[in-house]
């Protein structure tokens, strides 16, 4: 249970770190706290992300009296369930994420129903044995690809200027020592994120042991779907040693938690600002060159958009849960979209614009792509190194061993081969007849 221990000022250097204790600022003149956030963090895991916990509840705990909320501290991750969670308007994960069915339930009603989310670090790792497709949608489909090693600084750049998480900050700043996650796919392909911070490319190649060579690596985002933002710092005891870094955390703290409660005067709300639309997925749209249509998908609907004829006439039809990417076949006027929460690809007759049958592809669908010469559809899925191929004509299923999860697929109906692209140093080639495979080196250096 967490117990509550006001502090004033002068004390909390004092009684900080008394067991399960209340980081909680004293009122002033029986004003109440501008909101109430509650930490979850845990002690049984690497030491360096329990370094980096005790260091942080220090820091929360002083912009909590600083900024006059109330803030409360739990390593029971148990305490992940509705009438707990009720009590506050914001959720911090310092070093870790939930295991238990319930408590990922839990935490998703809870931010479904306009809670606020402070992840670090570790607190958003999630791979192939993680067993959470709700959260990689929260992330904005970012899943755990590779990571620097050992911690370095690294510089990082502001993409959004005029967000109230970056406010105030200059337009660089060299980040103290950390582990720098890569995220397969970026973030910033979801139309729905908005990249906050990035790894400035001149920091590459970065690591000594393990190395990234290069590629976009989004370190701080907001899925706008959410209240919610993570920051990928987090790693060891210099995290919160540079100030352009902590006005950004105390900055993402003020903006979800007072967003979340009844803001303040001059504190901006988290929904403030959609995304631009400038980011869109290249996998979300397609068109039909022979019918002049345009087929775009609609994620938190189920939906497409199918646009059509000179007056751009629309209408929607629904297809499963998550569509989250598309891929069509002029030739046979057959539209697929790939279902991510359903693990479905929906099969659409573009004559008719009704879907003509479902097809069981797998967990996550990511990228679809048509091969017209062969008329056989390529399916990659989030956490599988093997692709799916449906049949056009009987829409029968078969799974390719292609060692890699794709990024991105092209097809060449000219050649009758495609092409599956990840974030190696060579494309894997499938030819259309056969479905024999090959690689093609080709370096990711400058």
């Amino acid at each position: 249970m967490t117990k509550r221990l006001l502090l004033s000022v002068p004390l909390v250097g004092i009684l900080l770190w008394a067991p399960a204790t209340l980081l909680c600022p004293p009122t002033m003149m029986g004003e109440s706290p501008l909101f109430r956030g509650v930490v979850f963090y845990s002690t049984a895991v690497e030491g360096d992300h329990v370094q980096f916990a005790e260091d942080a509840l220090k820091f929360l705990s002083g912009i909590a009296v600083k900024d006059q909320f109330q803030l409360d501290r739990t390593t029971n991750w148990d305490d992940l369930n509705e009438a707990y969670l009720k009590k506050y308007q914001l959720v911090v994960w310092l070093n870790e994420s939930p295991k238990k069915p319930e408590q990922r339930l839990a935490f998703q009603q809870y931010m479904e129903h306009g809670g606020a989310w402070l992840g670090f670090h570790a607190s958003g790792y999630n791979d192939k044995d993680t067993g959470w497709p709700w959260f990689v949608d929260f992330l904005g489909g970012a899943v755990f690809s590779i990571n620097s090693w050992p911690p370095l600084p690294a510089k990082l750049v502001i993409d959004e200027r005029t967000h109230p998480v970056t406010a105030d900050l200059p337009d660089s700043y060299v980040a103290p020592l950390n582990e720098w996650y890569v995220w397969k796919p970026s973030p910033r392909l979801d139309a729905q994120v908005r990249v906050l911070l990035t790894l400035d490319p001149s920091n590459y190649p970065l690591g000594l042991k393990d190395v990234v060579l290069a590629g976009d690596c989004p370190v701080v985002w907001t899925n706008t779907k959410f209240k919610m933002v993570y920051m990928n710092m987090g790693h060891g005891g210099k995290i919160l040693s540079n100030s352009a870094q902590n006005q950004l955390i105390e900055n993402a703290v003020l903006w979800l938690g007072a967003g979340a409660a009844s803001p303040r005067a001059g504190v901006a709300s988290p929904r403030g600002g959609e995304a631009s639309g400038m980011r869109i997925s290249p996998q979300a749209v397609v068109a039909n060159p022979k019918t002049k249509k345009v087929y775009a998908v609609n994620t938190d609907e189920g939906t497409v958009t199918i646009v059509s004829g000179a007056g751009h006439a629309a209408k929607k039809i629904k297809v499963g849960r998550q569509p989250s990417t598309i891929g069509i076949n002029p030739l046979t006027n057959r539209i697929y979209v790939g279902n991510a929460e359903d693990g479905t690809v929906s099969v659409v007759n573009g004559s008719l614009d009704q879907v003509l049958a479902t097809v069981n592809v797998g967990e996550l669908p990511y990228v679809v792509a048509v091969n017209r010469a062969s008329n056989k559809i390529y399916v990659s899925k989030t956490f599988s190194n093997t692709t799916t191929v449906i049949d056009g004509a009987t829409n029968q299923v078969r799974t390719l061993n292609t060692g890699v999860q794709a990024t991105a697929i092209v097809s060449s109906a000219e050649m009758n081969k495609s092409y599956l692209i990840n974030q190696d140093d060579a494309l894997t080639v499938l030819d259309g007849p056969t479905d024999a495979t090959s690689k093609i080196h080709a370096s990711n250096r400058a």
